[in-house]
Order: C-alpha cells, then structure tokens, then sequence
C-alpha cells in the first residue's frame, strides 16, 4: 500500500527529526519512524536535540483535538513557558487548551493557533541546551 506525500509529511526519523524525504543520515528502520503533525514537527525537533526529550505532541485539529500540547519525559521546573500555555500533568506537557469561542469559529481558531505554534517555536528556540541530559 502506498501512502500519500501528504501523509509521508507526518513522519519523521527518530534519528535526525527530519521528516523521511529529508533525513540526513538514512539510520531509522521503517517500523521506528516517528508520527509528528507537521506544524509542530520543527518545534519537537529542536528540544529533542536541545536535550529536552518528548514522548507526545499535537498541533492541534479543529475537528477533534483541541489542545495543542508538547509532553515531556520528566520535569521542567527551571524552564518558563510561552504566553497562554501552562502544564499539565505533573509539569510533564506544555499545554494550550483553546477557548470555547476559539473552537467555535474556524477563522479565529486558524488565526489563534497559527499565533500559538509560533510562539511555541520560538520559546523552544530561546531554551538553553538541557544540561542534565545525555545526548549523541
């Protein structure tokens, strides 16, 4: 069965964190590829190779999850969080839950999670390198 490039854009190497057309180092057995959302695939890619090691994700969909999260695989305690997120069990997820009114209006959820992807990005890109974990 073949997928779909569209699909394929979901899916990322669990060595490099590029998705698969682009991975550098051609390392991953196919069963290991790791399914991100596109939209949020930069932003996994750099805190996992900033140290800051990720078990889940979701960008988010309008008809059906409407959370918009990174989870971690420990505690964050030292690091501070972008406008509107907060965490979620146990300090273990940043999280940004949207609003009803968000939820009910395509227009504004497109524009308020656009809006939250980026600053997600750009918190992750002004994080240090985690100094408490091992890393290749």
């Amino acid at each position: 069965m073949r997928r779909s490039k569209k699909v394929m854009e979901n899916y990322v190497c669990p060595n490099c964190w590029n998705q698969v057309q682009s991975c550098t180092c051609k390392f991953y057995p196919p069963w290991q590829l790791i399914m991100i959302d596109v939209n949020i695939q930069e932003i996994v890619r750099i805190l996992n190779q900033k140290g800051y090691t990720t078990i889940g994700c979701c960008e988010s969909h309008y008809d059906g999850n409407s959370n918009l999260y990174v989870a971690f695989n420990m505690r964050y305690d030292d690091i501070g969080l972008p406008d509107g997120f907060s965490y979620a069990k146990g300090k273990t997820s940043v999280n940004y839950l949207f609003k009803k009114a968000e939820r009910e209006n395509r227009e504004l959820y497109d524009k308020v999670k656009a809006g939250k992807l980026d600053a997600l990005l750009k918190w992750a890109q002004s994080l240090p390198e985690n100094p408490h974990m091992f890393r290749r």
